[in-house]
């Protein structure tokens, strides 16, 4: 059944691309070609609600219906109902498990590219994803972007070097024309475009002319000049893959990601950080704080309705514990019946 609602869904998001251009439902299953584009907005939507299905078959409660939703700008947003990308051993690795948060949107195209690679290359180096973003979203040193799910760096892939322990982890060796595996790297650039899911990827134009001078005698040079900027000597073009300076040793994705936009469109932070928090208590009755600079216990206890002394025994603090801006707290409270929290309760433990 969750495989029939799959395909209904993508069956139609292709069929209403069709109507405004046959050529692209041709491309892909998902075509998409700019965010907020009429095409690709009502292609990727129904793509994602497809997406979707499977969680809320399998979820019961509110928590199933809710999208991932990407509020701001990427330099300047917030991440709400974020998915987690795990580590898959075999073919997917991610090095920041706390950082590895992000859309919908690109949770599923990391894991389909994952896959692909997997099965049309074997063996070598594994798709190794580094920071996406944060729970929440919000800042990510070193980062300028990373703020709200739709970025993503990616290590290249290499050859000639083993993992090295059971983590997945890889030795650090800089990338050149004797180590990268450029049929790899090339498909996996060309999963991206023929997608139509990313919005852009950034490369250094050094590194794009070794990937392009690796195929131009595999790959016609229309596909070379779609995907690269880099192509015939020319520094800029009108490629998915944009000049980055700084961007050697990985490349930087950025994700469509436009029903998670456009949610964030219609919702302001401070309602989704509400309805965040009712979920989680619903679920676990209790939520979850980030100290913020200059926050102390009692103004905290008062906020939400709750005494020092509760604070203090449900997080394991002491009345001398330091807080520290970005440190988690929990606070614990009951749920009525009807599904009111009362003021001024705190948990029965």
């Amino acid at each position: 059944m969750r495989a029939f609602g799959l395909s209904l869904a993508l069956l139609c998001a292709i069929q209403l691309s069709s109507l405004f251009n046959p050529a692209f439902a041709k491309k892909a299953a998902c075509p998409v070609a700019a965010p907020f584009d009429l095409l690709g907005g009502i292609a990727e939507i129904g793509c994602t609600i497809g997406l979707h299905a499977p969680f809320i078959a399998a979820e019961t409660g509110l928590e199933a219906f809710m999208p991932s939703i990407a509020s701001g700008e990427a330099h300047n947003g917030h991440l709400h109902f974020g998915f987690h990308l795990e580590k898959e051993p075999g073919f997917l690795h991610t090095r920041n498990p706390n950082e590895s948060y992000g859309t919908l949107e690109l949770w599923w195209a990391l894991k389909t590219a994952g896959w692909k690679i997997a099965l049309q290359h074997p063996g070598g180096f594994e798709f190794v994803v580094g920071d996406i973003s944060k729970e929440q979203g919000g800042k990510l040193k070193p980062h300028h972007s990373h703020q709200h799910g739709r970025d993503v760096d990616l290590r290249l892939f290499q050859h000639g070097f083993e993992q090295v322990d059971e983590t997945g982890a890889y030795p650090y060796v800089y990338p050149g024309a004797e180590n990268i595996d450029f049929e790899r790297e090339w498909a996996l650039l060309e999963h991206f475009y023929d997608t139509r899911l990313a919005a852009v990827v950034l490369m250094d134009k050094k590194l794009q002319k070794m990937i392009y001078n690796a195929m131009k005698d595999r790959v016609p040079e229309e596909k070379l000049s779609a995907v690269l900027s880099y192509t015939k000597g020319k520094s800029e073009g009108s490629g998915l893959v944009k000049h980055a300076k700084g961007h050697y040793n990985h490349i930087h994705v950025r994700f469509h990601a436009s029903l998670s936009r456009l949610l964030g469109l219609l919702w302001d932070d401070e309602a989704l950080s509400k309805l965040e928090r009712e979920m989680e208590i619903r679920r676990y009755g209790r939520f979850e704080i980030t100290i913020q600079s200059g926050d102390i216990l009692g103004s905290l206890a008062r906020k939400h309705h709750v005494t020092v002394d509760d604070l203090l025994k449900w997080n394991h603090l002491t009345e001398k514990s330091i807080l520290h801006p970005g440190q988690k707290l929990f606070i614990y409270q009951r749920i009525q019946n009807d599904g009111e929290m009362p003021a001024g309760e705190g948990s029965t433990l």
